[in-house]
C-alpha cells in the first residue's frame, strides 16, 4: 500500500512539478510519529506506578517518604 502511495505521490510532483515523494514521505512519518506521541501520552504506560505501601500511606494522610503530616481533601 505504501508503495502504491509514492508512486501516486511521485506522479502528482510530476504532473504539477511541486512536492517531491520524499516530502510526502517524510510528512507521513512525522504524522504518524506524532500519533504515536499522542498514544502513548494517552495511554498510561508513563505514569507512575503506585506500589501498595504508597496506596495506604496516601489513604492514612501520610507520604510514604516519611512526612506525618494529614493532608486536607
Amino acid at each position: 500500500m505504501l508503495d502504491h502511495l509514492l508512486i501516486l505521490a511521485e506522479g502528482g510532483s510530476h504532473a504539477s512539478e511541486g512536492v517531491s515523494p520524499f516530502l510526502v514521505g517524510g510528512g507521513f512519518f512525522v504524522f504518524f510519529m506524532i500519533l504515536l506521541g499522542i498514544t502513548y501520552l494517552f495511554s498510561g504506560l508513563n505514569q507512575k506506578v503506585v506500589t501498595k505501601g504508597d496506596e495506604v500511606a496516601h489513604r492514612e494522610g501520610t507520604h510514604a517518604a516519611g512526612g506525618s503530616a494529614p493532608h486536607q481533601h
